[in-house]
């Protein structure tokens, strides 16, 4: 549901009413108020405005005159200044009581709601150096022109009608290419998509010239691969590609090698790229990354230990003994007194050399006498 679009009521637009109610006491009480030319403008917006909320500020517009008169018609009559004042007071503390009422149900917090606009990006982008030629949707350009206009410039908001007709033509043009060119004629060099997991736009990005810098539930931010933002990308290049359809939203897939202007070296790229599948949750795919940066031999000692030992538990839970200990080997020589690789290369040697696992046993055992798996296995 648009906000603007959802019909009125009385929990969500409690002044409509009461000017409503205004006007409808100055109708009562004011002949010329039943006049044609002043009646029918109000009722014709006022259905308007019941029926979408976006026309309310014109029907408050027409109606403040007719309820200010009502109201001081309302004052003549009464005449007692006591009364006149009882009665403002009463409905000064019913208008309060409406206000009350309200904020209790939706909190006293004073400010934006949180998910109008992806905050955080949008902080990023502004300390990152990338709001000069930054594309973004409508809703996030609303928010923008508000809050940093002139001082940033904005790429589109939500008053359509300004933007020419082949400008909204190419906005609405699926293809990442036609979308490119776009991008290329305004020289766009860097774009916030929000709600990433439905905006086809998340997926218009070629890794080859452009790099995912910000990931978010609620955003994602790419950097053109230009001089300008070298060392960004560099810091930051997550090393996944995002692809979209129409049938299952965006979808994300592993970068194995640096695209070739990457800035990212090799170990670095591979580091990164494990980190974020395993935030995928694919720990098997996150572990073939760190084995591809054991290739480039940039890992520290206890870096590469830890790798070696769950490349040595995969083989061995694939059935693969001799080749998970030698994964063990490795391990221990860069951290000898690993008793979780002396546990498991242990009971991987259980059928080739039964001496030798028996003394890897008992000194995991030593080391980690909580190891009740270890304790069983030598008592048989």
């Amino acid at each position: 549901m648009i906000e603007e679009f959802r019909r009125a009521d009385p929990w969500d637009d409690p002044w409509l009413f009461v000017l409503g109610g205004a006007c409808g006491l100055a109708v009562l009480v004011a002949p010329e108020a039943r006049r044609a030319r002043r009646l029918l403008p109000l009722l014709a917006v006022g259905w308007l405005a019941v029926r979408s909320v976006r026309f309310a500020a014109e029907w408050s517009l027409l109606a403040a005159p007719l309820a200010a008169d009502g109201f001081s018609r309302l004052e003549r009559a009464l005449g007692s200044r006591r009364i006149r004042a009882a009665l403002a007071a009463a409905g000064l503390a019913a208008l309060a009581a409406v206000t009350v009422a309200e904020r209790r149900a939706r909190g006293f917090a004073i400010g934006l709601d949180p998910d109008v606009v992806p905050f955080a990006a949008i902080d990023f982008v502004t300390r990152s150096g990338l709001r000069e030629r930054l594309y973004h949707d409508l809703d996030v350009g609303c928010y923008l022109a508000w809050e940093g206009w002139p001082r940033f410039r904005v790429f589109q908001d939500a008053r359509l009608p300004a933007y020419p007709d082949d400008f909204h033509r190419a906005l609405d043009e699926p293809s990442p290419a036609a979308f490119d060119a776009l991008l290329r004629r305004f020289s766009v060099d860097a774009a916030l998509i929000a709600e990433p997991a439905i905006n086809m736009r998340a997926g218009a990005f070629d890794p080859e010239e452009w790099a995912l810098v910000y990931r978010a539930r609620d955003a994602l931010v790419f950097a053109r691969r230009i001089e300008a933002h070298r060392d960004l990308i560099e810091r930051l290049e997550i090393p996944l590609r995002v692809r979209f359809d129409f049938d299952h939203g965006s979808t994300v897939e592993p970068i194995a090698r640096p695209p070739a202007r990457s800035p990212v070296p090799r170990c670095a790229w591979q580091r990164r790229l494990a980190a974020a599948l395993e935030g995928e949750g694919d720990p098997d795919r996150a572990l073939s990354a760190r084995a591809r940066a054991l290739d480039d031999r940039c890992l520290a000692p206890d870096e590469e230990a830890e790798v070696r030992y769950h490349l040595g538990a995969r083989l061995q839970r694939d059935g693969r003994l001799a080749e998970a200990a030698a994964q063990y080997d490795l391990a221990l020589a860069r951290r000898p007194d690993d008793a979780r690789a002396l546990a498991n290369r242990g009971f991987a040697r259980l059928t080739s050399d039964r001496a030798a696992a028996e003394a890897d046993l008992r000194r995991a055992l030593a080391l980690d006498p909580t190891r009740d798996d270890v304790r069983r296995a030598l008592a048989r």
